[in-house]
């Protein structure tokens, strides 16, 4: 399994894509078109990046995509990210005083794994 994803992550890094992630994406687009018949786009979960490349690389011209994430996530031309809490009253806010309706909402969320560590306390009572 681990030389199936290193061959994905080796093939985006090579074409330029910030996450393997990306040819998901380009999958499921490559069936249903959701991106190029959208007006509104939002993704959730935005960060790295991959996901934001493709949409702004296949989307209308004139369509608008609006990225939100905790993590902080390099400009991607065309993509309007957010830095923000999807749980917060200012992502709230925003989503509820944008002039249209979203109508295509996208996400690859996950939990952030990076850097925890599971303890395991044994407590020996003997």
């Amino acid at each position: 399994m681990k030389e199936i994803q290193d061959t994905w992550a080796k093939k985006a890094k090579k074409e330029g894509y910030r996450s393997r992630a990306s040819y998901k994406l380009l999958q499921i687009n490559k069936l249903y078109k959701l991106i190029e018949n959208s007006e509104m786009i939002i993704e959730l979960g935005s960060t790295p990046g991959g996901w934001s490349q493709v949409i702004a690389n296949l989307k209308r011209e004139n369509a608008k995509c609006y990225a939100f994430d905790l993590i902080a996530m390099e400009n991607v031309e065309g993509i309007n990210f957010h830095h923000m809490d999807l749980l917060s009253i200012e992502f709230n806010e925003f989503i509820n005083n944008l002039d249209t309706k979203a109508d295509l909402i996208l996400s690859d969320m996950s939990v952030n794994l990076s850097g925890i560590k599971i303890r395991i306390l044994l407590n020996n009572s003997s």
